[in-house]
């Protein structure tokens, strides 16, 4: 049973699509994101730069990157109605 992923194209419509290439295209933007906000953290953290403001705003930017890729993962998905 694999996992279905339904993007709304057209709310008064209820019309869906699902498009693998624009998924893919996504998740990689997510993810250099997220890669980006890793690499500087992991810089900060040799230089031993892990308090002040700019440590504060690299783990802010981090939770966000997170944050992104994880909703994008965990969408709240609404299935098309049944036509019956």
């Amino acid at each position: 049973m694999g996992m279905t992923r339904y993007i709304r194209l057209d709310l008064s419509q209820g019309e869906y699509m699902e498009d693998i290439d624009d998924f893919r295209f996504r998740c990689h933007e997510l993810l250099v994101e997220l890669d980006a906000a890793n690499t500087k953290m992991m810089m900060m953290v040799v230089s031993k730069r892990v308090s002040g403001p700019d440590w504060d705003e690299e783990v802010k930017k981090h939770h966000e990157a997170y944050k992104a890729w994880n909703s994008f993962l965990h969408p709240v998905t609404v299935p098309p109605d049944d036509q019956h």
